[in-house]
């Protein structure tokens, strides 16, 4: 039997299937309902940053879709990278950029030096542009990207440390990610990222925040 396109299937087929539950159609329909979840959070993101500015943060709401993408595709590990990305952005674009008589300027500072995730985290906590609980949901956003962009190099230090003791590691390291762990990091990265243009854009309204970050051995105020 076949169904218009906008009759939700999965009702019709509860409601005119006399068959047991959980069939193979209920199933599609469970994992669409999951996907259209993450295709809303997306919407979400690019509708609330866009109504705050047409110009700036482009790149970190788009950043969102792509893990969207990733999550919607069962690809849960990258959907994960993805969320770290998206996080970098946001922070990367707040810090580095300023505003001088109503125009936009690059940090000069920049050329010397950029700071990386942790430090940016950092910065965003000396300058309220994190809340008090925000910080630890960013390190775990981070914490999450990071275990599968530096596997490798998380393996091997593993199996050094093994190796000099003469034994093997007593589990592997994971190479995967649950669809419920990846949904709930891309809730998590919309919910921050948004919180965060939008507190950077009230901010820049009052005045530029100066803040003192420490690039090498030297402290720099921009």
């Amino acid at each position: 039997m076949t169904f218009p396109k906008n009759v939700n299937r999965y009702y019709a087929h509860t409601v005119l299937s006399l068959s047991p539950p959980r069939r193979e159609s209920e199933v599609k329909a469970m994992k669409r309902a999951g996907t259209d979840e993450a295709k809303e959070l997306c919407d979400k993101c690019f509708r609330e940053i866009s109504g705050l500015t047409h110009t700036r943060y482009s790149t970190t709401w788009e950043l969102v879709y792509e893990a969207g993408r990733a999550h919607r595709n069962e690809a849960y590990v990258a959907a994960a990278t993805t969320c770290r990305c998206a996080l970098e952005a946001v922070l990367e674009e707040a810090f580095a950029w300023e505003i001088r008589e109503n125009r936009l300027y690059l940090r000069q500072m920049l050329k010397y030096c950029r700071p990386g995730l942790e430090q940016l985290i950092q910065w965003s906590k000396d300058v309220s542009l994190l809340t008090q609980d925000q910080p630890a949901i960013a390190h775990e956003i981070q914490r999450e990207g990071n275990f599968a962009a530096h596997l490798r190099q998380k393996i091997d230090e593993e199996l050094g440390k093994y190796l000099l003791k003469g034994k093997a590691p007593d589990q592997p390291y994971r190479l995967w990610m649950s669809k419920e762990k990846s949904l709930d990091l891309l809730k998590k990265t919309v919910d921050l990222v948004t919180g965060i243009v939008r507190k950077a854009m009230e901010i820049e309204e009052k005045s530029n925040y100066p803040h003192t970050y420490r690039c090498g051995d030297a402290s720099t105020v921009v």
